[in-house]
């Protein structure tokens, strides 16, 4: 058996504190980036949906049952506006749920920089926590009430309960990977990006004699989902022609493998300015 030295106590210290300070500048560059020059802040036609919905979800006890209507002409779950109702129910001042935007994603760029050093070592962790803090695209869409914007956290939350779920087999990290996987869409529809990787996870790593908590983590997410079909099927016919309209509409086209590439590349971001 090898007999590693350790190094000694000052050099530890020393080294533990390098990477605070290195972890500290990142989450501070984001909390700048994203918490910083309040009184620059969209809120136009879909931040004011999202908001009425999540005040009378918190205020007047009246939980939405549908969202509000994507750029594709469908209306969305209701996921963000019970997330927003969160902040509303602090304070109705829309600005408190934009700071909130701004808080969990500083938290994602937290929870990344978690993921890397867990997989990769110190400067794994430092480079891509840096990378998603001063991601044009990454600041641009953490910074308003906005389904989109709450992503990047879902995204990153189901990454750390996969992780516990496949290293340690903790039955609640697999629930709440597969209830963050069906939650996903409900905020927005982008989310069903997430349910392949579940798949995929599941059989590798072959959740199925786990069944148990991957059974309670889809009955949540389709709980949650139940008052929006609810909702399309029963109470608004209206909603439902537009479901059935929009996907008359759909093409299948190239363009989002361009916007994907210039998404990677930071291409384009300059036009928000």
């Amino acid at each position: 058996m090898l007999n590693v030295k350790r190094p000694p106590l000052p050099a530890r210290l020393l080294d533990r504190g390098l990477e605070a300070a290195l972890v500290g500048s990142v989450l501070g560059l984001a909390a700048g980036l994203r918490l910083g020059w309040p009184e620059l802040r969209q809120f136009d036609f879909d931040q004011a949906q999202v908001s009425l919905a999540a005040l009378r979800t918190a205020r007047l006890g009246e939980p939405a049952a549908v969202g509000m209507v994507s750029s594709a002409g469908l209306p969305n779950f209701p996921g963000a506006a019970w997330i927003y109702a969160l902040p509303f129910a602090l304070s109705v001042d829309p600005l408190i749920a934009s700071l909130f935007t701004g808080l969990v994603n500083v938290l994602a760029v937290l929870g990344l920089w978690w993921l890397a050093r867990r997989a990769w070592g110190r400067w794994a962790g430092f480079t891509a926590g840096l990378l998603l803090a001063a991601s044009p695209y990454a600041v641009f869409y953490s910074r308003d009430i906005w389904a989109q914007d709450l992503l990047i956290p879902l995204v990153v939350l189901w990454a750390l309960a996969a992780v516990a779920g496949l290293a340690h087999g903790r039955a609640w990290a697999i629930g709440l990977c597969v209830a963050a996987a069906g939650f996903a869409p409900q905020v927005h529809y982008a989310g069903a990006a997430l349910l392949l990787p579940t798949l995929y996870l599941a059989a590798r790593a072959r959740w199925w004699r786990r069944w148990r908590p991957a059974l309670t983590g889809a009955v949540i997410a389709g709980a949650l989902a139940l008052p929006f079909i609810y909702t399309v099927w029963c109470c608004r016919p209206s909603v439902l022609e537009q479901l059935r309209a929009a996907g008359g509409g759909w093409q299948v086209t190239g363009q989002s493998l361009r916007h994907l590439a210039e998404l990677g590349l930071g291409l384009g971001w300059e036009w928000y300015l």
